[in-house]
């Protein structure tokens, strides 16, 4: 069950899945990573741990944890059970028992442990626990882009811990000195155990691959890389292979898991009709030429994102606000302008002569003055008149 293989690959046609396991040693003399797996008819157990606190103590703890948590797990699915979220924290427990019963160290030595990732493919989907900071990823093929991982763990580590508070940017995480530093590991007597994070999901469908690895194992590579290299048309045993260059001058030692789904509930991919309908990609060189090599495909219709419809709903309906509101605010004022005439209209309308008409009015007034002035004279004269009767008939008296 546990131990150090190099690109194998396990099927069974009666199984859903194809199993390919790569395992690489680094620059060490020393491999401390153990793996263990089970092919069963529609179920699949794959265990891998990457062993600490030196050569022959980081061996014994990772192989011990992969030997109690297999061992538990297939015993009790062979008891009848079927397997349950309480059989996983069932199977860390007796890993944890059986580390503890291993433990021959002394205070003054460095204590051993192990990082640990378990998968269980089974009817209801796939159950997938972590401790550590060696990763399992769930991967669709599509793009070649990390928009095709539907899941990855998150690591237990002090670089993750500072770069999820904002103490450090990504560029500076690449480089971190403190890098290899883990937050959880699975260690003998301990006085808290450290509990494993579990994700179970019935998303998995027909040419899915589960990648999982130890830390090293993406030391010289990207996310996007990785799914690149696994949307590639080519063969599970190619994509090892270029696994293995890419990671051929990393300093730790790293191994690796890759799980193909072939079918699900009877049902097989085609995974050549897959591939063929991906886009032509390339990738910056890790020193392999291998992965520059652009590929042909067929061009597939792209449906629209609903986020891009929703946009479009939103600007059109902006758009005829904005035309209702120019619209109204034209009506309005068209209407007031139209008031404004009536007023005008309506208001009493100023009395203009013609200058004829001044002309012969001033005439008119002009001849009535003078008429006027005439007739002032004619009393003035008759006021004359009787005066000098008056003075005649006072002198004729006398």
């Amino acid at each position: 069950m546990q131990g150090h293989k190099d690109n194998q690959q396990m099927s069974d046609s009666n199984s859903k899945l194809e199993l390919a396991i790569l395992t690489v040693l680094g620059d060490r003399e020393d491999q401390q990573d153990s793996f263990g797996y089970e092919l069963k008819q529609d179920e699949g157990l794959v265990v891998l741990c990457d062993g600490m606190g030196g050569h022959k103590s980081g061996e014994v703890a990772s192989s011990t944890v992969c030997e109690a948590m297999s061992n538990y797990v297939n015993n009790s699915i062979k008891s009848g059970d079927g397997f349950s979220e309480n059989i996983l924290k069932g199977a860390i427990a007796s890993a944890y028992d059986l580390l503890d019963a291993r433990d021959n160290c002394d205070s003054n030595e460095k204590k051993m442990g192990t990082t640990m990732t378990f998968l269980m493919l089974h009817d209801e989907g796939y159950t997938i626990a972590h401790i550590g900071d060696s990763r399992v990823y769930h991967i669709r093929p599509n793009k070649g882009t990390a928009d095709d991982i539907v899941f990855k763990t998150e690591d237990h580590s002090l670089v993750n811990d500072l770069l999820k508070v904002g103490e450090i940017t990504p560029e500076e995480a690449e480089n971190f000195p403190r890098k290899n530093v883990i937050t959880r590991a699975m260690q003998p007597n301990l006085e808290h155990r450290h509990k494993a994070d579990i994700h179970c999901s019935n998303d998995i469908l027909a040419g899915d691959y589960f990648f999982m690895c130890s830390d090293g194992m993406l030391e010289q590579t990207s996310d996007a890389n990785l799914c690149f290299i696994l949307n590639e048309n080519i063969s599970d045993k190619e994509k090892i292979d270029l696994l293995k260059n890419v990671t051929e001058n990393n300093r730790d030692n790293h191994s690796a898991h890759l799980i193909h789904v072939l079918k699900v509930n009877n049902e097989p991919t085609n995974v050549a009709e897959h591939h063929s309908k991906q886009q032509e990609k390339s990738i910056p060189s890790q020193g392999n030429n291998n992965l520059n090599k652009k590929r042909p495909y067929s061009k597939q219709p792209s449906k629209i994102p609903n986020y891009v419809i929703t946009i479009l709903f939103l600007c059109a309906i902006l758009l005829f606000g904005v035309f209702y509101t120019m619209r109204h605010m034209n009506h309005k004022s068209t209407k007031s302008d139209e008031t404004k005439e009536e007023v005008v209209n309506t208001a009493k309308p100023e009395k203009r002569t013609s200058p004829n008409k001044q002309k012969i009015s001033h005439e008119r007034k002009t001849i009535e003055n003078d008429s006027v002035k005439q007739n002032t004279k004619t009393d003035v004269v008759k006021k004359d008149t009787i005066k000098q009767n008056i003075k005649t008939d006072t002198c004729n008296k006398k």
